[in-house]
């Protein structure tokens, strides 16, 4: 019977963790999130859901499937018996609707990379427009999600030390560097401090029971 694989180190697994939880999703989605009225009020939800909501959930999934050793699909099983099976089918629903998801965005964001090396980004908004519409429609929005997913398996198919780990070790430091430098742009940028003062500073307390604003909080929160 085969060994199953192990991670190298804590901090391998750390990382990796890390990895899967901040992504796009908190660069395009918070800033857009946050503008929506929210201010102050909607960073106070997020952090509270965060705490209250998606850290037991992170926690409970990795007892799971530390205490099981055993895969999403059948760790419920081992843990609870037969009848939380379709517990197992729903994580893997889960897992299959995020991957076709990330892999749209990881197909644009190569296309875009690639063009900006190349050619270089525009800088008035109606070629931003014509670029966005190149990368995310027709032959190359089918090619750029086509090639993401090649990539995801042949890094998942390298096993958890020789792709996983690997990966998450230069990729995670690479990512961080380039969320200082990004967030050092942006306040450079003029009118930042007005920005910041009225997108996320601003304090309203009835913010706090908006709908819209509870809604973006705990969308915002589970993907982080």
């Amino acid at each position: 019977m085969a060994l199953k694989e192990h991670w190298r180190s804590g901090l391998g697994f750390v990382l990796a963790a890390a990895g899967s939880a901040v992504g796009l999703g908190n660069l395009w989605g918070f800033a857009y999130r946050a503008s929506q009225g929210g201010g102050g009020a909607f960073l106070l939800l997020y952090v509270l859901i965060v705490l209250l909501v998606c850290l037991p959930v992170l926690v409970a999934e990795m007892v799971l499937g530390r205490s099981t050793a055993q895969s999403p699909l059948l760790a419920p099983v081992a843990a609870a018996g037969e009848a939380w099976r379709p517990m197992g089918w729903l994580f893997l629903l889960a897992s299959c609707g995020i991957l076709a998801f990330y892999a749209v965005l990881m197909g644009w964001t190569g296309h875009t990379l690639v063009h900006a090396l190349w050619v270089g980004l525009p800088d008035d908004m109606e070629t931003a427009e014509s670029l966005f519409a190149s990368v995310s429609t027709g032959n190359s929005a089918l090619l750029g999600q086509g090639g993401s997913l090649v990539l995801t398996a042949a890094v998942v198919a390298s096993g958890v030390q020789g792709g996983i780990e690997r990966l998450s070790r230069w990729a995670l430091p690479l990512l961080f560097v380039l969320l200082v430098g990004l967030g050092i742009w942006a306040a450079m940028l003029p009118g930042a401090m007005g920005g910041y003062q009225t997108f996320l500073l601003r304090w309203d307390p009835a913010q706090l029971l908006n709908p819209t604003t509870i809604r973006n909080a705990f969308t915002q929160a589970f993907f982080s």
